[in-house]
């Protein structure tokens, strides 16, 4: 590229002492040099496979080769005078539901208005319908032989599956979790909703024997006013969360005692909000998910010195709906596998380190209600400065 010097007047040039023509001679040489560069930069943006040596696996098989268009005298937009698109209307013996929106007053002077339009104006809406599961119930007689004494039992009618879930809801959530790529935890929620939200809330965890649960608090979200104790304990039940989430390496967002209800209506006393993906790789990635669930009420456990199962009633019917789907095949073995990791989840907790950590944020919680996944991260480095 040949060299262009900036134009400067030699009769100014010369009437400027020698540091001045010196400066100017630096930055002349700088703004060469700058222009060459971008101009190199410039005729790089142009290159692709079909006019150059780039090889072609340097390029997406899809891409598009880029064309200078010129650009168009016509504005944005719909042109004047262009068929307007639109829906057709569904005749009107095909509409589910007609709902008549009748004025009952001038919009001017506010008088009565009677009659009927004859063509009113018609505006259809498409709505999916909600989703409501078709429970079928297969009752297996057992019956007792009268000659031999032996009991034989009813078997299911062919093609009736074992599990809970049908053949359709499998592939439903298979399709969740492998093309739109939902948690774990995020499917075991869709199955919950599936259930009746009116007997949600009353519906008790199967995963531990009722007398683990001495002496169950009862208080709920939707009481106006909490006392200390009940703070106390929901601050580090979401502390027992925040912690086990960080040390598995989980991004915590924030961390909350606000009472509130979540998505599908169900009152909660407090949130931990874990954001997607990990700062470190797991073995076991639904292991971790249950350890995260189960945290909470083992935290909680440290002040009120039992397991409230009301206070962990959602997080525990988790805990159950991931286990079942992937682990445990029968009651018994779902029982066995949840005592299991909550005894790993008292391990984990056990340590001087995430002791102090929970009850470094529980304190803060109660003090400010709400802290962000920064002060989380914060108090477990005070908790280790404390406890090496």
């Amino acid at each position: 590229m040949t060299r262009k010097l900036i134009e400067i007047p030699d009769e100014w040039l010369s009437c400027q002492n020698k540091d001045v023509q010196a400066v100017i001679g630096v930055l002349s040489d700088h703004i060469w040099q700058q222009d060459n560069r971008i101009a190199k930069l410039e005729a790089r943006l142009g290159i692709h496979p079909s006019n150059s040596s780039v090889p072609p696996s340097s390029q997406h098989p899809h891409a598009k080769i880029p064309t200078v268009k010129p650009k168009s005298k016509r504005k944005r937009g719909s042109q004047q005078g262009h068929k307007k698109s639109k829906r057709e209307l569904v005749p009107i013996e095909s509409v589910d539901q007609v709902i008549p929106c009748i004025p009952a007053a001038c919009r001017r002077c506010g008088g009565e208005l009677i009659g009927r339009d004859s063509e009113p104006l018609r505006d259809q809406v498409y709505e999916l319908p909600e989703i409501k599961p078709d429970i079928i119930e297969y009752q297996r007689h057992r019956l007792c032989c009268p000659k031999c004494g032996i009991t034989t039992c009813g078997t299911l009618p062919e093609g009736v599956p074992t599990q809970s879930a049908g053949p359709r809801l499998t592939a439903f959530v298979s399709l969740l979790m492998a093309h739109y790529r939902q948690s774990n935890a995020g499917r075991a929620c869709f199955s919950n909703r599936l259930s009746d939200k009116r007997t949600h809330n009353n519906q008790q965890s199967r995963i531990l024997p009722q007398s683990a649960f001495r002496g169950v608090n009862e208080y709920t979200a939707e009481t106006l006013t909490r006392s200390d104790a009940e703070l106390k304990a929901t601050a580090y039940h979401e502390a027992g969360h925040a912690v086990m989430a960080i040390l598995l390496g989980r991004p915590v967002e924030k961390v909350t005692i606000a009472a509130g209800q979540l998505q599908s209506g169900i009152s909660r006393l407090g949130a931990c909000k874990i954001q997607k993906g990990r700062h470190k790789a797991s073995r076991d990635p639904m292991e971790d998910e249950v350890l995260i669930l189960l945290a909470g009420m083992v935290a909680e456990s440290r002040v009120t010195g039992r397991y409230c199962q009301l206070g962990a009633s959602q997080d525990l019917l988790l805990v159950e709906s991931l286990l079942s789907a992937n682990r445990a095949t029968n009651e018994r073995q779902l029982q066995r596998l949840a005592q299991r990791l909550v005894d790993k989840t008292e391990n984990l907790l056990n340590g001087a380190e995430p002791s102090k950590a929970i009850e470094l944020i529980a304190n803060e919680l109660i003090e400010k209600e709400t802290i962000s996944g920064r002060a989380v991260r914060h108090f477990l480095d005070i908790a280790k400065q404390q406890c090496s």
